[in-house]
Parts: structure tokens; sequence; C-alpha cells
């Protein structure tokens, strides 16, 4: 089962571009996605067992009536008119759910084709396939989606970009999207099992599958999705002629309920398919309908069985031993088992209230001062709405440039969040304001929009500066400053001037002091000295940090190089908005950072959080040493080390060119 399918045929493409393609891509594409194959039948032998045991116990689980399933439709079209096209007609879409059930249940007109030998094995699967009534939030619906795509066809290696257009919960519908395809006409995703000792990565630590969930569903191609069935001699649909009586579907969904090719997929009778009652074959019949009984490998071919590649007008059936490998996994596999009890399929009761939605943007980012001009935006949202959040809308503002895009999100019950990463962007050179805002599927309004807005600034700077270091605030500073809906550190006087983190009375706001790009490589030990001044409230505190980047501050480590919080960080209780006045309101900070050295890139940032009072930094100083106790010689000056290992800092107030003179204990220049 794991050679790519040898199929070929045309496509008619509107308007009139002719592309050679193959039958079914499930095989090929199930190897794509990390084949499963002996780990599958694994579990499907052990829940035959399982069913023999309780037949013989009378315990066999019996379905109670027909088994409905939602199905929903995506049309993604080029932008015809509806009708037209890849966008094809509601009607077609309908036509190809009468052949479904119709071909399920064994209801199909052609049943009477099928040969003798086989009529006795014939099989019919009691399920019904049904449009849709309500969408995942509890919105009426006619199943059928239409979606403008964002290039003419459709490759088996982008399949995920063409699902995360459109698509609804797997383990509530049956996901069939309907498109241009390039090099198949058609293919499905193999379903997913559960069974403890059989490991795979496909299931989540709770038995739940945790992979290719949002990528579950059938693909087919638009020129072989519905049937002519009713009037061949003048076909309402613009149908490939083989492939005409929407046995594509068919065939494509029983890869979904878990079947394989006939002939397995070896052309030397070695293949199997798993199923007992379908005799072996060399080869897949692709694009013939014979008018004769077929033979190889030592029998009879049931060239007329619905996964085998023969036009649509010569297959006919399922067997009984493929209803009931069906069977087992419509009432097992994951996501296929939920749809038993979807409510998709029913009407929502007159004057069913619809869904309130309340949707926050919890976070964006990152906040930063970086080099790199291209920036990747993630964003938390929060789903504080009374039903599972399953899409919602992103509007991101970048230099007053707006952006939409409808994302599909797994389903996020209340009051839990989620993290997006959103499509990349080039930065411009300095200061950038991003603003981010979330809202409701499908122009549903929110009741409560003040939350559904985050803002920042992001700077691309590539300022560089050299250690030693001081900065003092009375000059235009080297540091830059970012943080969350317009909030910045801002240089005040008090007492001198310092950079002021305003917090008091804020909405546990984010700010970001940040340096120039440092190189440490070149330096053996290095430390910075920092005086912070902080009044707490005591019904909120603050926080503030020192970060450290190594990659020019595209990410910060995360073990902070400094922290404190509240009264640890405070020189004095403040219930007003905080302004050191005295030098007894500062304090003075050191911290080695030794191990730093070696790196070329180094920034580092002051980051302060809260909602509590203001945060003072000043006499921000980098040296080459780590002594947290220079001795001082004269005013400017400070030595560091010890006998035969002095090391000399001057504390200039500006950068300025000096004379250096040595002389001896005599007094006499060196």
């Amino acid at each position: 089962m794991k050679a790519p399918f040898l199929c070929c045929g045309f496509l008619l493409l509107f308007p009139f571009i002719l592309k050679s393609q193959s039958r079914c891509g499930a095989a090929e594409y199930e190897r794509l996605c990390g084949s499963q194959e002996k780990k599958f039948e694994q579990w499907m032998e052990q829940k035959k067992k399982e069913n023999s045991l309780k037949k013989s116990k009378n315990e066999l689980f019996q379905t109670q009536g027909t088994s409905v399933i939602p199905v929903v439709v995506h049309v993604i079209h080029n932008g015809e008119p509806a009708g037209r096209g890849g966008n094809i007609s509601d009607e077609q879409i309908m036509s190809q759910i009468k052949v479904l059930n119709n071909d399920y249940q064994r209801m199909n007109a052609d049943a009477v084709k099928t040969p003798d030998e086989f009529a006795g094995v014939a099989g019919r699967f009691d399920i019904q396939f049904v449009l849709a009534k309500r969408t995942p939030d509890n919105r009426p619906t006619n199943g059928i989606l239409r979606m403008k795509g964002n290039q003419e066809s459709w490759s088996l290696q982008e399949s995920a970009q063409l699902k995360a257009l459109s698509y609804w919960p797997a383990e509530k519908y049956l996901n069939i999207w309907v498109t241009a395809l390039e090099t198949y006409i058609g293919y499905a995703q193999f379903p997913d099992y559960n069974l403890p000792g059989i490991g795979s990565d496909l299931i989540g630590a709770d038995g739940a599958s945790s992979k290719n969930r949002e990528t579950d569903g059938v693909v087919i191609d638009y020129s072989v999705m519905g049937s002519n069935e009713d009037n061949l001699d003048n076909p309402k649909f613009g149908l490939k002629k083989r492939y005409n009586l929407g046995r594509t579907a068919t065939h494509e969904i029983g890869h979904y309920f878990g079947l394989r090719h006939v002939w397995g997929d070896k052309t030397d009778c070695t293949g199997t398919d798993y199923v007992g009652d379908t005799p072996p074959q060399d080869t897949d019949y692709n694009s013939k309908s014979p008018a004769t009984p077929q033979f190889s490998c030592g029998g009879s071919n049931m060239y007329q069985n619905y996964l085998n590649y023969t036009d649509d007008k010569a297959m006919n059936l399922f067997t009984k031993e493929q209803v009931q490998r069906m069977s087992i996994v419509l009432n097992n596999s994951p996501r296929r088992k939920d749809l038993l009890t979807s409510p998709g399929a029913t009407e929502l009761p007159e004057g069913a209230p619809q869904p309130q939605y309340d949707i926050e943007v919890a976070e964006a980012g990152p906040i930063t001062v970086t080099c790199n001009p291209t920036y990747t935006p993630t964003v938390v949202i929060r789903n504080k709405s009374a039903v599972d959040l399953y899409k919602i809308q992103v509007r991101i503002t970048i230099n007053r440039i707006v952006s939409i895009a409808d994302v599909n999100v797994p389903p996020v019950p209340n009051g839990k969040s989620f993290r997006l990463k959103l499509n990349p962007f080039n930065l411009n050179d300095g200061t950038n304001a991003i603003s981010v805002n979330a809202m409701p599927p499908d122009d549903q309004e929110d009741t409560n929009p003040s939350d559904n807005t985050f803002s920042y600034s992001v700077i691309l700077d590539k300022s560089k500066d050299i250690v030693p270091l001081r900065e003092n605030f009375e000059s235009a500073p080297t540091w830059l400053s970012v943080g969350t809906n317009n909030f910045n550190w801002n240089i005040v006087k008090a007492e001198t001037n310092a950079a002021k983190s305003s917090l008091f009375g804020s909405l546990n706001q984010k700010e970001f002091l940040v340096s120039p790009v440092l190189d440490f490589s070149k330096l053996q030990k290095a430390s910075v000295f920092f005086d912070v001044s902080y009044g707490y409230k005591t019904s909120s505190f603050d926080t503030l940090k020192l970060l450290a980047s190594k990659d020019c501050g595209a990410s910060y480590e995360p073990a902070p190089l400094y922290m404190k919080t509240g009264k640890e960080l405070s020189a004095a209780a403040a219930e007003t908005s905080w302004l050191p006045t005295i030098p007894s309101d500062w304090r003075r900070e050191f911290i080695s950072l030794s191990d730093l050295t070696d790196n070329r890139n180094l920034r580092f940032a002051f980051f302060a959080s809260g909602n509590g009072n203001n945060i003072f930094i000043d006499n921000i100083e980098f040296y080459n040493d780590d002594n947290p106790m220079p001795i001082s010689v004269a005013p400017g000056y400070s030595v560091y080390g010890l006998p035969n290992d002095y090391r000399i800092t001057l504390n200039l107030e500006k950068r300025q060119d000096i004379i250096v003179q040595l002389l001896t204990v005599a007094g006499e220049e060196v």
C-alpha cells in the first residue's frame, strides 16, 4: 500500500486548459504524512477480534438505525461566479450527496450489474450523508462554504495550505474540499487509531488523535464532483466523461473510512487490501470499463469494486467485509466515532438563541528592538465566549497598512487561550507601530470589543556601542524604548534626569528599555551597575527585570539577569504616583555579566510590567570587569583588580579623547 497511484486522466480547467491527472492520491498522501499502515492494520485486527468475542457473547454493539454523517463542502474557487468553473453549483453538490447515499446503502441503480459470483458478498453500509444544517457555533447553514483561493490549482504537498482556507472541526463534520487539483483528481486522509500498546505519533497522551486534525477529510477535483446520471445524453454539469457519476467521492470516502485499494497497490499479485472477500488482482483497471469477466492471480477480478480505478460506469459495489471494516472505523476511530453524536446534521430549534462572542487579545509580540528586518508576530487569544471558538478574523495593522485573514483554530472552550503565529513581514527602519485585532467569525459581533485589540511597537535598529558604556540620560539617550498600547519609558526630571516606566494607574502594561548592540567577544569579564527607584503600592506590585539577548534582540534568554518585585524592589511604600526626590530614594544594583563574554550581538533590556507604580532607572554603566566594589582613586577614575593585575576605568561625563601618561613611583615618565 506504499506505492504511488499510477492511473492517468485529463482535466478540463476553466477556461479550457488541459491537464493530466491520476485517479487517486490517497496512498501518496499517506506516505507524505508518515505511513502508519502496519500499526493501523494491527489496530484493525484487534478490533475485529473484540467484535468476534462480543458476537459470541451476544454483546456486539448494534447501531440503532441509520448513522447520519454531517458533511460540509468547502468550494475553493478562483473567483468565478457560483455555478461556473471551479465554483460549482449547489445543485451539482447535491447530486454528489445523492450518489454517496445510494452507493453506500447499495441503492445505486447499477447494483443489478454486479456479477452473480460477487452478488453474494455485496455489502450495504447503513449510513446517510447529510449536508450540515448548523455551524460549529450553532448557527443555521446549508453545509456549503465558498472561498476564493489564493492560487489557481493545488498540489498534494499543498494540502495543509488549501484546507486552512476553510475548515470545520473534523470530529463534528466530514470535511470535503472541492477545488482545482494537480496530479490527482482526489485523495483522502486515512483514519487514526488509539489501541493501547500500539504506539502512534498520531495519537495524544489522552488517547485522542493529536496530529493532522485540521487536515482530516477528503479532497475532490471540481471536474469530478457530482453526477450526470439523471441526464447522460444532455449532461447538466461539466464533468469528465470517465468520472461523471460521482464515484471519485465514493472511492475517496472509502479511504476516509479505512479501505485500501483492492490490488494492494502492487501489480505482482502480492498486494493486499486486508479484506477477505475481495479477490487478489494484478492491475488497477485504470481508465477501463471491461465488458467481460477479467482474470488474474488465479481467479476472477472484482473490477466493479469502488476501490478500483475503473471508470465510474463500471463501479457498483462494496463487499460485506469492506463494510465491516468501515463500520469498525466509524464506531472506534478518533474523530470518526464522534461524527455519530455530532449535532451538525440536525436543524436548529426555532427561536434558538444565537451565539454570543467575547474574544480577548491577551498578548501579542514579541515587543523588541531588533537588527533583523524580517519579523514574525505571535498573538495569544483568550475565548471568553459561552461557546467554543473554532474560527476568528484577525486584522493586523503595521504602519497603517491593514491585512485581514480568517484563521481556523482548534475548538477553544470558554476561559481557554491559544497562541497563533502570524505571517512574517518586513520592518521599516526605526519604530514600527503594530496593532492586532481579533473578531468573531463570519462578521459576528463581540459583546465586549474593548479588549479585542493589542497595540505595541517594534524598532528596527542596528546601532552599536562599546564597553565601557554609560547612560545617564542627560543628553539624547542611546537606549531605545518599546512597549504596549503606546506606553514607553520616558526621560523625566527626577532629582536628575532618569528613565521612567509609567506604570501608575496603567492596565498591566509592558515596557522595554533596550540597549544598543554590544560586542563582548573580546572581553574576559564584564558587569553592569544601575540605579533604580520605586515606591510600591500595597494593592498592586510591579516587576523589573534585566534581560539579555544573544541575537541582537530577536529573542531573549529565558532566565533574567535580574528580577525584583514589589517590596523587594522598592525604596518605600507609596500610594500616589511615585517620584524620587532625594538620594535615599535610589538604590545601586550590580550584576556580573562575565558569563556573556564571547558574544558579539548582545542587547540588554530593562523590562517593567504591572499596574502599580512608576519605576525609575538611571546611571546605567557597563564595565569590562566584574568587581562590585571599584576602588575610587580620584574623581573620574576607578581602579579594579589585585596587585600586578590592575584595571583602570575612566568615569567621564561623555566620551572624549584623553591622554594617558604612565609614571614610575619616583615620578619619572615611563
